[in-house]
């Protein structure tokens, strides 16, 4: 099983991005701030477990989660999604831990992946604890953002958590299955 591509969305600079990896080595190349660091980055943040920072979140999704504190209807609070392909011989009898990744057992295991994600535990509690902190005033402008709160120590950490799942390839788009993590830690 080798990591054949990761797909990475909502992380700084990187929005919505796919990269394919090479067999032995991939170089990434490229002016600078056009997110080399950061597909690096995305990787360690989550098999080293690190902490996320608000600024983790590519500027539009700030704006969204500030329009959300503002009391604007959102309907979707996007998430930090790692997606981590692996390609599988198929020819082989042992998958190995490949099968614990898998949604069924009658597709192709040619590619399978497993989806790390960033995710709001609930939006009641983050906007409870937000007014909380930052009483609405008559002057909205006086108000400090949703995305300043999230990015005092430990407020981040306290709403967001660390989310996985496994991912079989489809033809249209890939089914998402969540991983049960009751006996790991989560974020």
């Amino acid at each position: 099983m080798k990591l054949s591509r990761i797909r990475v969305e909502n992380f700084r600079r990187l929005k919505d991005v796919s990269i394919s990896l090479e067999e032995d080595n991939t170089i990434f190349v490229g002016p600078n701030n056009s997110g080399k660091t950061s597909a690096i980055v995305i990787i360690r943040s989550f098999l080293e477990k690190r902490d996320f920072k608000i600024h983790d979140f590519s500027s539009s999704v700030i704006a969204l989660y500030d329009a959300f504190g503002e009391g604007e209807e959102v309907d979707v609070l996007p998430c930090i999604q790692l997606d981590l392909w692996f390609s599988v011989d198929p020819e082989k009898v042992s998958y190995g831990q490949a099968i614990l990744l898998a949604t069924s057992i009658s597709t192709d295991f040619s590619e399978i992946g497993i989806r790390c994600s960033l995710e709001l535990k609930s939006r009641e509690g983050l906007i409870e604890d937000y007014n909380a902190t930052f009483p609405e005033q008559e002057e909205a402008s006086q108000r400090r953002s949703l995305s300043h709160f999230l990015g005092l120590e430990n407020n981040l950490k306290k709403h967001f958590q660390v989310m996985y799942s496994s991912l079989e390839n489809t033809v249209s788009d890939p089914t998402v299955t969540p991983i049960d993590q009751s006996n790991g830690k989560k974020y």
